[in-house]
């Protein structure tokens, strides 16, 4: 009998941020993976990252020396959301560091 293809594994960096953030990346990672269980052809593996206006506050910036290269080995990026009262930096450059963006907003 021959065996099956083995499933691919997409590996995804999840930063939720500060305020709904937190909230709207546990949901998403909930609706993610039942989808993975349920279609069958797909496993996920999440890794979060705490980086946050708390994470700036203490160090300085949103974002440690040589996250953007850490985050370039994972196959997407589930950002919720940063910022703070009397906070004004924006934790990512302007450009597009990857070869997907997607921002949504309710």
């Amino acid at each position: 009998m021959p065996m099956a293809p083995e499933k691919p594994t997409y590996r995804i960096a999840s930063i939720p941020g500060d305020g709904i953030g937190p909230e709207v990346i546990s949901a998403g990672i909930t609706v993610l993976k039942k989808l993975a269980d349920v279609l069958g052809t797909f496993d996920l593996e999440f890794e979060h990252f705490d980086w946050s206006s708390e994470y700036y506050k203490k160090y300085g910036r949103y974002i440690p020396e040589g996250g953007l290269e850490e985050l370039k080995k994972y196959n997407a990026i589930l950002f919720g959301s940063v910022g703070a009262p009397g906070l004004s930096h924006h934790p990512l450059p302007p450009q597009n560091q990857g070869s997907r963006l997607i921002e949504a907003r309710p």
